[in-house]
């Protein structure tokens, strides 16, 4: 491969890595848009679209958070009214009926680190 080739090729590459462009695609299909009880009663999730949801818990004041989903995760960013700024965090997801398990072991602002189970009300 020539020199010039191998140039284009390679920054090309860094551009669509460093752009995003090799993440999965969103699925925007209404899929979470209801309100979802926690099975432990501790919060309750608002999904009032494809790109937000509310959280109300302990401290009974509405938590805004920006979202967005592939088939198998979920990525959280809250937004709410700390005005704290949090990176997003991606987590893994299930949904089956009316049952929605989102693995947040992984530290997001807002949740506590554990699995967490949502029922559809």
């Amino acid at each position: 491969m020539n020199r010039k080739v191998f140039t284009i090729v390679t920054v090309t590459a860094l551009f669509l890595l460093m752009t995003g462009a090799c993440e999965k695609n969103s699925l925007p299909d209404g899929r979470f848009i209801g309100t979802w009880i926690a099975a432990d009663k501790s919060d309750t999730l608002y999904f009032i679209d494809d790109q937000t949801f509310q959280q109300t818990a302990y401290d009974r004041v509405l938590h805004s958070y920006a979202y967005s989903y592939t088939e198998d995760s979920i990525k959280i960013q809250y937004t709410g009214p700390n005005f704290v700024l949090v990176r997003p965090s991606t987590h893994h997801y299930t949904l089956t009926n009316s049952t929605l398990i989102i693995d947040l072991r992984k530290v997001n602002y807002g949740f506590a680190p554990i699995l967490k189970e949502y029922v559809r009300k």
